[in-house]
């Protein structure tokens, strides 16, 4: 452990014992501020286990995590935070325990239709116990922060790349068997409807961007004499996509959002947004995929052999040559 870990180890058993002091001397008018108080109390008791760890009394596994449905997170997050609590459990000693998808943003559809639909497309409950079963289970999404300084995760990309295999085989276990697609599939996702150039403006992607990135595409592809077809999936009007319009792609605007996720996975070449739902798509692909440059390596990285786009959305056309080649011969 450094130096930096420790001082913020002894930061959270001071924090541990300031909230056992004050829920003594707690007074009983004073109204509870209860999501601040469960998100304390889960940081509480990871620390309290890791303390156990460090001193060789902790059991096996060490700690359950699950990760509890939100009514303000889409599936995309959801999946996302599924699969690196998977991640972060099996690489320290820990144990995942499943809670089924049941409250999701965004629903087209009654509320337990739409969430067991992503439920039983993602199946990453496949062969892993039940929440319900399991009380001790920590909510992953509240204190992976608090997890990731005590336990010094630095270098996620590699536990994502160790959980990979296991994560794909769940998602493909129900899914119709892989075959090739006859034209090369390039398929583009394109964040909207939630972000703008002056909301969260740290995950948008501009329309010039867009349109050097799709430039390149249709320039090398065309070279490569290879039959293909590019779609665009995003939400919105076409008005926002001018720029773009009189390219040779196909539009697919406020489509089937399962749909349009197992259309990103199954892609030959998927261009990613700045999105976890075609950042999950991403981690699923057995393709190509040109990503944008991720927002926040820690928790969203890259994995070795995707290409990163350059911040003008344009790539390195030599590694999409030596991609293709790649493909070609398998």
């Amino acid at each position: 452990m450094n130096l930096s870990n420790l001082k913020y180890l002894l930061r959270s058993i001071a924090l541990l014992l300031s909230s056992r002091v004050s829920a003594l001397f707690k007074s009983k008018s004073r109204k509870t501020d209860e999501i601040e108080k469960h998100y304390q109390d889960e940081c509480n008791k990871f620390t309290i286990i890791f303390i156990k760890m460090k001193l060789g009394l902790a059991t096996q596994p060490a700690f359950k995590l699950t990760v509890k449905p939100k009514s303000n997170q889409g599936a995309g997050i959801h999946a996302w935070l599924i699969i690196m609590a998977m991640c972060v459990a099996n690489s320290r000693r820990g144990k995942y325990i499943h809670t089924p998808f049941s409250e999701l943003a965004h629903a087209d559809r009654p509320m337990d239709e739409f969430a067991g639909a992503w439920e039983n497309y993602f199946s990453l409950g496949l062969d892993e116990q039940l929440a319900k079963d399991d009380s001790d289970a920590l909510d992953f999404s509240l204190i992976m922060y608090h997890m990731a300084q005590l336990l010094g995760l630095s270098n996620n990309r590699q536990i994502l790349s160790e959980a990979i295999t296991t994560i794909k085989h769940k998602y493909f276990f129900n899914k119709d068997k892989r075959v090739k697609n006859e034209k090369l599939l390039v398929c583009i996702h394109v964040r909207r409807g939630d972000v703008t150039p002056n909301h969260a403006s740290h995950m948008w992607t501009s329309e010039d961007d867009i349109y050097n990135t799709i430039k390149q595409l249709l320039t090398q592809l065309n070279k490569s004499n290879l039959e293909f077809e590019i779609n665009l999936f995003s939400q919105g009007s076409p008005d926002q996509f001018k720029k773009i319009q009189g390219l040779e792609i196909n539009f697919h605007l406020d489509a089937d959002p399962i749909w349009t996720h197992s259309m990103l996975v199954k892609a030959d070449i998927l261009v990613t947004a700045k999105s976890l739902f075609s950042y999950t798509a991403a981690l699923l692909s057995d393709n190509i995929v040109i990503a944008e440059k991720p927002h926040d390596a820690q928790w969203t990285p890259a994995l070795d052999d995707w290409i990163i786009k350059h911040p003008d959305g344009t790539f390195t056309e030599q590694k999409l040559d030596l991609k293709l080649l790649q493909r070609s011969k398998k």
